[in-house]
């Protein structure tokens, strides 16, 4: 509902008041009303009125410097004021035209006349006001960091800022609709977010994240589009989509991810294996009849050293956490997935695991840094161990060559089978499936949807399916060959 228009009437005479009160009066107006010009510029800078009917001829302070007065008046001047005038000569009206009027209605009123002058000039004043209000929006959008696009029922773009047109590379000529276009320049990620393309994002879910990723070469940097969508207000079919450059927080993400994995496993794994010696070295020595005291003081002062470097760790783990140094630069050869693949093993400390690398696959390069096909292989590893009903897994790893010269990484094992809705949502970040087994908050969703942005990074995709021969996953990727 439009809000009420409010009329600022001024007139000296009380008789002129009541029959312009009785002509104007209607529910969606709200008349104010004033006997002379000084009342009329108080009441004017309190009320702000949509519309100044003014009479000409007032005592003390006539209409034509009401009218001057007005349009000095900052928060006011663009107020629209008609002129209620008994005069009807060319001079008079040329004086009020120069004062700031807009128009003019003539004593005696003329009803029809009066009433379609008061809803024309209002009708034009909340155009103009729209259109200053949509040219400081195009303006706050043109100044935004954030692009901003429209599109219509068809998913043809409206409108786009100049980042928007930036970040999608847009050129003139372009008029497909929207996912048409953006397809042209970027991988759309997740497949299963788009598919469902335009409907709103749902964040709390994870559904709705979308990513237009430009993957990265040996010259250009992979850029992270992230893609958020709402249905337009009041406009039929229509979706404001808002486009934010993701990257930088992004690559942090993963290289901040991807050394703490790292690391972690490195330094977790002989620290737990020293303080465990160190206290079965306390045990055996408490047993001991006359034991020395030397040695047992020194066994205090090695627990001592212990405990405190196992804190230092987990300090040094918690910081690098979000303080990671950028991730290398070097694209891992299939040929090096058997010892990448077996040093994950040893530092998770799974013993039945297998790797195979296609003699086709040998010598292709992937888009993805050693230290990243690391952490990847520790967190489909660590998910196999984890959602093991025994915690033992046999895992089979293979790398081999498509058709169309992918490499495509299988990780299998024989744990557990997952409904079918669910396989597509374990790449949400922090999903959580069957928390029963392990009772950790985090479940497998934050390192596996690292592993996708790592993997979609380098322009490839990645699935999980159900074992068809038993129970058990496979997780694909499949990533192109780089030169």
């Amino acid at each position: 509902m439009a809000p009420k228009a409010t009329i600022l009437i001024v007139d000296d005479n009380e008789a002129a008041r009541d029959t312009l009160d009785a002509l104007l009066f209607s529910e969606d107006r709200v008349l104010v009303f004033a006997e002379d010009g000084p009342t009329a510029l108080a009441k004017i800078a309190d009320v702000r009125p949509d519309l100044v009917l003014l009479d000409v001829m007032m005592p003390e302070m006539d209409g034509y410097e009401v009218c001057e007065r007005i349009r000095q008046m900052p928060d006011v001047r663009e107020v629209p004021v008609i002129m209620v005038t008994a005069l009807d000569d060319r001079d008079s009206r040329l004086k009020g035209l120069s004062a700031g009027a807009d128009d003019f209605v003539s004593k005696p009123f003329d009803s029809v006349e009066l009433r379609t002058r008061v809803r024309t000039v209002l009708r034009l004043d909340r155009y103009r006001k729209l259109l200053a209000e949509k040219e400081r929006l195009l303006w706050v959008l043109d100044s935004s960091d954030d692009g901003y696009a429209i599109v219509d029922c068809e998913d043809r773009i409206l409108y786009t800022n100049a980042k928007a047109a930036d970040l999608l590379q847009l050129a003139d000529s372009d008029d497909d609709a929207f996912v048409d276009t953006v397809a042209r320049h970027f991988d759309l990620r997740p497949q299963a977010a788009w598919a469902a393309w335009p409907s709103a994002s749902d964040e709390e879910e994870g559904d709705g994240v979308r990513y237009l990723i430009r993957t990265e070469d040996s010259l250009v940097p992979a850029l992270w589009v992230r893609v958020d969508v709402e249905l337009a207000r009041g406009e039929a079919g229509q979706h404001i989509i808002r486009l934010r450059d993701v990257t930088r927080e992004t690559e942090e993400q993963i290289h901040a991810w991807t050394f703490q994995e790292a690391v972690s496993h490195k330094l977790n794994t002989p620290m737990t294996a020293l303080i465990g010696g160190v206290d079965l070295l306390a045990e055996a020595l408490a047993d001991m009849p006359d034991t020395d005291s030397d040695a047992t003081a020194m066994l205090d002062l090695v627990q001592q050293s212990t405990d405190r470097v196992a804190g230092a760790v987990r300090d040094v783990l918690a910081f690098t956490g979000g303080q990671a140094e950028p991730d290398d630069r070097r694209h891992v050869t299939a040929a090096e997935m058997t010892a990448l693949t077996k040093e994950a093993a040893t530092q998770i400390g799974l013993t039945r695991v297998t790797v195979t690398v296609a003699d086709s696959a040998q010598d292709l390069v992937m888009p993805v840094s050693t230290r990243a096909m690391s952490a990847i292989l520790i967190e489909l590893l660590e998910n196999a161990r984890k959602f093991h009903p025994e915690g033992r897994p046999t895992v089979d790893v293979r790398a081999t060559c498509g058709d169309n010269g992918a490499v495509t990484v299988s990780v299998m094992d024989d744990g557990v089978s997952l409904p079918g809705e669910v396989l597509d949502k374990v790449w949400h970040p922090y999903f959580q499936y069957q928390k029963r087994w392990t009772g950790e908050v985090a479940g497998m969703g934050l390192g596996l949807s690292q592993v996708a942005r790592m993997v979609w990074r380098g322009g490839g995709t990645v699935s999980m399916v159900n074992r068809p021969d038993g129970p058990g996953m496979i997780v694909h990727l499949i990533v192109p060959h780089s030169v």
